[in-house]
């Protein structure tokens, strides 16, 4: 009862919260993030704690989970011209075209069913540069110094770092598949690639061998990441960010 109360509170919120502050002539960010109809007033929430706490300019780039509707959309898109919407329509056309269902039927079967795997495929799929991907549950109650160092010159792999290892896999099969040391704790509640080093010929393999293996995991995507992070060298460092939903501390980890 009290979670339910809580998010109608912050659905009400949302509509006195200001426009993301405008930062003219600082320089800009984009943040990437998946949303629908449940998590709308976070994503909002998110933005605007970010944006409140860095001395650049916030635009967004947000992906329709398949529930956003004209009315959420304008909610949204209040906060400011900064915020690009991909509807499902569009992201389905650029489905078909990377990821055929003839060659990729697991990638395809994963994305109708499991909605994580789509922090994945919607910002990277026939796209180029480096993309920061974050939950919409993240709130900051300070300047994040590191993503905005490495959004402002990324040259590495980004992810935070888990309070619990949560794999959904054996450690063995992941190395293997991978042929190197799997780092510990990958969490993908950020996570910073760069979109054309993404091998979907490679993800697809990778997750036909797991599910055959070891079947589904709800950690499947979170299996990918850490499996794309053991191809690089990590060095550790550390910063606070807290998620409502969660009680746990996360770290960010930068792979190189």
């Amino acid at each position: 009862m009290g979670t339910e109360r809580h998010r109608r509170e912050m659905e009400r919120a949302v509509e006195h919260l200001p426009p993301l502050p405008a930062r003219l002539g600082a320089p800009r960010v984009t943040l990437h993030l998946l949303s629908g109809k449940r998590f709308w007033y976070q994503t909002a929430f998110c933005l605007h704690s970010f944006a409140q706490h860095c001395e650049v300019g916030v635009d967004a780039d947000i992906y329709d989970d398949g529930s956003f509707d004209e009315r959420l959309v304008a909610e949204l898109t209040r906060l400011g011209p900064g915020l690009r919407f991909h509807p499902a329509a569009a992201i389905r056309a650029r489905l078909d075209e990377y990821l055929p269902e003839d060659k990729f039927p697991v990638l395809r079967e994963r994305w109708r069913n499991y909605p994580n795997i789509r922090k994945l495929t919607e910002p990277h799929l026939g796209s180029q540069g480096w993309k920061l991907v974050i939950d919409s549950d993240l709130l900051f109650f300070r300047r994040p110094a590191l993503l905005l160092d490495w959004l402002a010159a990324p040259n590495r792999p980004l992810h935070a770092v888990d309070c619990q290892e949560s794999y959904g896999y054996s450690r063995p099969l992941l190395q293997w598949l991978a042929g190197a040391p799997i780092p510990p704790l990958v969490n993908v509640g950020l996570c910073g690639l760069r979109s054309e080093a993404l091998d979907w010929h490679e993800i697809e393999a990778w997750c036909t061998e797991l599910i055959v293996r070891e079947r589904h995991s709800y950690y499947l995507e979170q299996a990918l990441v850490a499996m794309l992070a053991a191809r690089q060298r990590a060095s550790l460092r550390r910063q606070r960010t807290t998620s409502p939903s969660q009680t746990a501390t996360k770290s960010i980890l930068l792979v190189r």
